[in-house]
């Protein structure tokens, strides 16, 4: 009877581990989700000043029809030249890299 009961109480423990590793699990990915949503902002802001940098007479003269024309036949040029998805990290870096980059291209300071 004590064995069995030992049976128990270690199927019991298995479960709590199991419920504390998807806890963590789940913690996780929630991390990883909101590094990606970080870099995705900040890859969105650095986009968009570009295009800006462009516009005669400041952001209120953008023809947003005229530009998603410009844009939609340009997927293959402004897409990335690797093989594959890059990973939230490596396009942050690159991002950052490039920020710092064209601040100094422009006479910023980096």
């Amino acid at each position: 009877m004590s064995q069995r009961r030992t049976s128990e109480e270690k199927l019991a423990s298995l479960d709590e581990r199991i419920a504390q590793l998807l806890a963590q699990k789940e913690e996780e990915q929630a991390r990883l989700d909101a590094e990606a949503e970080k870099a995705r902002h900040r890859t969105e802001c650095v986009i968009g000043r570009l295009v800006l940098e462009q516009v005669e007479g400041g952001w209120r003269m953008v023809d947003l029809t005229r530009l998603a024309n410009v844009i939609a036949g340009s997927g293959e040029v402004l897409g990335c030249c690797v093989t594959g998805e890059l990973s939230v990290s490596e396009t942050a870096k690159r991002t950052r890299e490039f920020e710092r980059t064209h601040r100094v291209a422009q006479g910023a300071r980096p």
